[in-house]
């Protein structure tokens, strides 16, 4: 979930790889319409790479051209500072906790596929945000136009089906569907 001046968007993340963090960017840079100055994480190591002994990050190639691609500057909290990004991981907790209860008031979790849950999450994550639009309002005028066209920043990589129906990606086994 991206959060900007306290307003939702959502794109499910599953992991934390640099794939699963530009994708989420991007969706939500382009549902929102525009692109703020400044993109802060905590330390991911998809964004970063190290910190340097004087404290400074050394971010990831990666990270840096999707940064660039949108104008965007990139910072961190402190490493080991869990105050520093409590605002975002308070308004992510409690949009969890919302969608846990809009849940249970629905009566099932189940959907018919991952785009009818977005969508829904999307309308909850709207409701939520009714209230905010006059904070919404001002910040959109602080956001800079959107490159021409996304980055779409993905891997393709070789893969062998095993006689499992296991593949190996970046050091983890995923199963995947038998082939008849």
């Amino acid at each position: 979930m991206l959060t900007y001046s306290n307003i939702e968007a959502v794109s499910l993340c599953f992991t934390e790889s640099f794939e699963t963090l530009a994708e989420g960017l991007e969706f939500c840079l382009w549902q929102v319409g525009g692109v703020p100055e400044n993109h802060r994480t905590d330390n991911l190591s998809a964004a970063v790479q190290a910190i340097e002994p004087d404290g400074q990050r050394r971010w990831t190639d990666r990270y840096l051209a999707l940064m660039t691609h949108y104008g965007m500057t990139p910072s961190t909290n402190t490493a080991g500072e869990a105050h520093e990004n409590g605002d975002v991981e308070q308004a992510h907790h409690r949009f969890k906790e919302a969608a846990d209860q809009a849940l249970r008031a629905r009566g099932s979790r189940d959907f018919a596929d991952r785009a009818s849950y977005v969508a829904w999450l999307q309308e909850l994550a709207r409701k939520r945000n009714q209230t905010r639009q006059l904070r919404w309002t001002t910040g959109l005028d602080t956001l800079r136009p959107l490159p021409t066209t996304p980055l779409h920043p993905c891997r393709e990589l070789p893969v062998t089906v095993t006689r499992f129906s296991t593949i190996r990606v970046l050091h983890n086994t995923y199963s995947v569907p038998h082939a008849s």
